[in-house]
């Protein structure tokens, strides 16, 4: 059953308006066992972005657990599809 992160659907929003959505998925789906080192980069990087939507927190949380990945490459390819 895949888990419905409020995080994944605020990632997928921004990388939709960034036009991003579609690499986005293929990079996701190349670094399959380094998403937890990226994770930890994203933490290390989270004081850089500030703003009302803290990107690099968000995308941690989901490098961290596989299942919220997996929920993330699905509403990205969600937003391909009605891209066609």
């Amino acid at each position: 059953m895949m888990m419905d992160a409020p995080e994944s659907n605020r990632i997928a929003e921004w990388l939709r308006k960034q036009g991003l959505h579609e690499i986005a998925v293929h990079v996701l789906d190349l670094t399959g066992p380094f998403q937890y080192l990226g994770a930890q980069a994203m933490y290390m990087l989270e004081p850089f972005f500030d703003g009302q939507v803290n990107f690099a927190h968000d995308l941690a949380i989901i490098l961290e657990d596989g299942e919220k990945v997996d929920a993330l490459m699905e509403k990205l390819r969600e937003v391909e599809n009605k891209d066609d």
